[in-house]
């Protein structure tokens, strides 16, 4: 489904909201062009958007912004971080886990004792 948003920034709210089928994206692409020359002509500043979802419930999801009070997309958002920091708290730990196996898998390389060495100036000498 292709949605066409007309919403006013400054109220926070939408004015128009049209829902097209996917195989009528030039008349979705026309009512927008329309509504933007209008606006302009009039000199309103609004926000005009075509947006793709699967449905309005996942345009709902990925597009909130639109459809919820400021008071709601906080609480999201404070969930929605809450979330994302669980998941890095176990994404570092399994990373600290994983280094903690490997170095004690893989043998330290060899410590090199005498023999010829490069000096600060690219030459060789014996160590």
């Amino acid at each position: 489904m292709i949605y066409l948003i007309e919403y006013n920034r400054s109220r926070g709210s939408i004015v128009t909201f049209r829902d097209f089928d996917d195989s009528q994206r030039r008349a979705a692409e026309d009512s927008r062009l329309g509504i933007e020359l209008d606006l302009n002509r009039k000199g309103i500043d609004h926000e005009v958007v075509l947006l793709e979802a699967a449905s309005k419930d996942a345009l709902h999801r990925t597009h909130q912004r639109y459809f919820a009070d400021l008071t709601q997309i906080l609480k999201s958002a404070g969930r929605q971080n809450v979330e994302d920091n669980k998941g890095r708290e176990s994404i570092s730990n399994n990373k600290h886990r994983l280094t903690q196996s490997v170095l004690s898998i893989v043998p330290a390389p060899p410590q090199r004792r005498g023999g010829p060495t490069l000096d600060s100036t690219g030459g060789q000498h014996d160590g």
